[in-house]
């Protein structure tokens, strides 16, 4: 038995990745395996795919043109594949954006494959649609921080409705949890309000140096448990606003053992 599969679509999509983990399980079941990427300078938004072998005998060669599977998952990859088979490729100098999703080419070549024979179309300027916009290619990292909330919700709906999960070198996923991270962040003041409120009613020996040093402390601590719990939704492990709201609802049981403890 041997099975040909191509994975195809937005470089952020995690088309390597499926790759890798269809060709773990092929090596896990003692299959001959082979992983083959394909992205050049497309690596960015641009299309990507990956061809994986799972055979029962030995694979003399990774390259394949003909497919018994194929994973599309945008259709600018459709234009590429169709019926198991690469079929059209299209590449230009230059694209700018008009209006609506619509693109203008300037110098393009569109080579398209019948059988063993090409046939390749070149022209100055092409008139297309791409179901992209500007916005969608971040120069920056930090380009999230400086969206104001609406934009930053517009930009993260816009990007699961095309299935993204990166862009730019940038996970979708940061700009989560910077969301969240805009409304959690008023409830963490009023919560670590009240700890302070609580701990400088209560009257102790030695004065207000130490209750000053735990106020400090559940600050720093607060702070951290925020960062860790971010981590774990980078990974995966947790869902970005469930890491960015754990902080604050374990810390309004700390404000509010505080409170109740505090004199009238």
């Amino acid at each position: 038995m041997t099975e040909e599969i191509i994975i195809a679509g937005f470089g952020g999509q995690g088309v390597l990745s499926m790759g890798k983990i269809l060709a773990y399980s092929g090596v896990m079941q003692n299959k001959e395996v082979s992983w083959m990427p394909s992205y050049g300078p497309e690596m960015r938004g641009g299309t990507a795919n990956v061809s994986v072998i799972i055979s029962d005998e030995r694979i003399s060669s990774p390259v394949i043109s003909r497919f018994d599977t194929a994973i599309i998952l945008n259709q600018q990859s459709l234009d590429k594949f169709e019926e198991k088979e690469l079929k059209s490729r299209l590449v230009a100098s230059t694209i700018e954006y008009d209006t609506a999703y619509h693109w203008v080419l300037n110098n393009y070549s569109i080579r398209e494959f019948h059988g063993m024979k090409e046939e390749i179309t070149t022209g100055a300027r092409l008139d297309t649609t791409l179901n992209v916009i500007p916005s969608d290619f971040l120069v920056s990292v930090n380009d999230f921080e400086q969206m104001t909330t609406p934009k930053l919700y517009s930009y993260i709906q816009r990007q699961k409705a095309k299935g993204l999960a990166n862009m730019g070198g940038v996970s979708l996923t940061q700009f989560e949890i910077e969301f969240h991270k805009r409304f959690a962040s008023i409830f963490s003041a009023f919560i670590l309000t009240i700890i302070g409120a609580s701990l400088s009613a209560r009257k102790m020996k030695g004065g207000m140096g130490l209750n000053i040093g735990i106020g400090l402390g559940l600050s720093v601590t607060y702070i951290m448990f925020q960062t860790v719990s971010s981590s774990f939704a980078v990974s995966g492990t947790m869902s970005p606003m469930l890491a960015v709201w754990v902080p604050n609802i374990v810390f309004i049981f700390i404000a509010a053992y505080l409170y109740t403890k505090a004199p009238n």
